[in-house]
């Protein structure tokens, strides 16, 4: 797959994919990079920062690895909790305005 497929797919700009071919670690043409931008890619759309995503290609092992994604599935629930605390705040003022 070459980079325009790619952004196509991905639904990426190029500085996008830019972004991410740095991050991952490859180029267009290298043998890892259908694998490695695509896995960025899918970091990415789980809202991974591109240090995040550098993050995880530097770590070697797989334990490593899902730590990391634990760590931020870990996060995402915290900021999920927070909202959802924040929308009963708000339909409860919706209660009293009701009343």
């Amino acid at each position: 797959m070459n980079r325009e497929e790619m952004m196509r797919c991905c639904g990426l700009s190029d500085a996008e994919l830019r972004e991410l071919e740095e991050a991952g670690g490859v180029r267009a043409g290298d043998e890892a990079y259908q694998e490695r931008m695509g896995l960025a890619a899918a970091l990415r759309q789980s809202g991974f920062t591109a240090e995040e995503i550098r993050a995880y290609f530097r770590k070697t092992r797989r334990e490593d690895r899902q730590a990391f994604l634990t760590g931020k599935r870990w996060q995402i629930v915290q900021e999920i909790h927070e909202r959802q605390r924040c929308l009963s705040r708000v339909d409860y003022l919706l209660y009293l305005e009701g009343r």
